[in-house]
């Protein structure tokens, strides 16, 4: 199974749980893990320093200039998901994995995937508030 791990973002927890998500890959090795990192991410020395250089583990970088700029919400998370499905067609991803799944909403939820499985994390800060 092919996986994209997919984290356009840095801020906040993204790199210590990408790091988690890693170690998992480092240990699950009959599956494939497609890293696909802020390019913050990708040059951060604690992530260099992590060991991610195991043969079922390929990390790419999203370029600066690749990220939507929209400041609307819906255009944002549109050109998010465009984004994603671009990245997962270019690895021949089975599954993603979101760090985040709310920015990528509500677009993230309809059928327009081709049968591809998408999880990921919901913070609890958007259920309340």
């Amino acid at each position: 199974m092919r996986y994209l791990i997919f984290v356009p973002e840095a801020g906040g927890h993204h790199l210590e749980y990408t790091n988690h998500l890693v170690a998992l890959a480092e240990r699950n090795t009959e599956n494939e893990y497609i890293f696909c990192v802020h390019s913050t991410i990708k040059n951060n020395q604690d992530f260099l320093l992590y060991g991610y250089k195991v043969a079922n583990i390929k990390v790419y970088e999203i370029l600066k200039i690749e990220l939507p700029t929209s400041k609307g919400y819906f255009r944002h998370s549109y050109e998010l998901c465009k984004l994603l499905k671009t990245k997962a067609r270019m690895y021949k991803a089975e599954k993603i994995f979101l760090i985040m799944i709310m920015p990528f909403s509500p677009f993230i939820f309809l059928p327009i995937w081709g049968g591809l499985k998408i999880s990921g994390i919901v913070y609890k800060i958007y259920l309340y508030g």
